[in-house]
């Protein structure tokens, strides 16, 4: 997958694997981190999450940390549907709560045609934080799609699923 490249051509982003068993195969995301420090004290995050395969797609993406950072200058960018496509394009709001920062696209419910990161899409989510990367308790992706599991969640630095259901 092109995600690769990223880490590829730069040692500091870090590259995950995120896997849950659907329907018949093992369905597969691709998360990509970049952490900088940017002032004492500042940090600047970037992901990029890829579905390489996952026909349930996702809605959400969060990233948790063990305390209360301060977190502003959070942001978002997708690939828009084209060419009769009926995607909605509507970009996905970030909240910020105590310990963690979340971005949300339209439920499923809503209209079966929200903006969620469909197969071969990659989205792009970014933030900057009061605490560095060690502070991070860990991430979940949303699964848009009704079914079990209804969300991933990974772990910084292991790349590996705290759900091990998948075996």
């Amino acid at each position: 997958a092109a995600i690769e490249a990223w880490a590829a051509i730069d040692p500091t982003v870090e590259l995950y694997q995120v896997s849950f068993r659907g329907a018949s195969v093992e369905e597969l995301f691709h998360v990509a981190r970049k952490v900088t420090e940017t002032a004492p004290g500042m940090w600047h995050y970037e992901y990029a999450v890829h579905n390489m395969n996952s026909a349930r797609a996702a809605d959400s993406f969060r990233v948790d940390f063990f305390a209360t950072p301060t977190i502003s200058g959070t942001g978002f960018h997708d690939v828009n549907a084209h060419s009769g496509e009926p995607y909605d394009t509507a970009d996905w709001g970030a909240t910020v709560s105590t310990n963690s920062v979340e971005w949300n696209a339209v439920p499923f419910a809503m209209p079966q045609n929200a903006n969620a990161i469909r197969w071969g899409n990659t989205y792009n989510f970014w933030f900057d934080s009061s605490y560095p990367p060690s502070e991070v308790m860990g991430h979940t992706l949303g699964l848009f799609e009704t079914g079990t599991p209804g969300e991933v969640v990974f772990a910084t630095g292991t790349g590996v699923l705290f759900d091990d259901s998948f075996e």
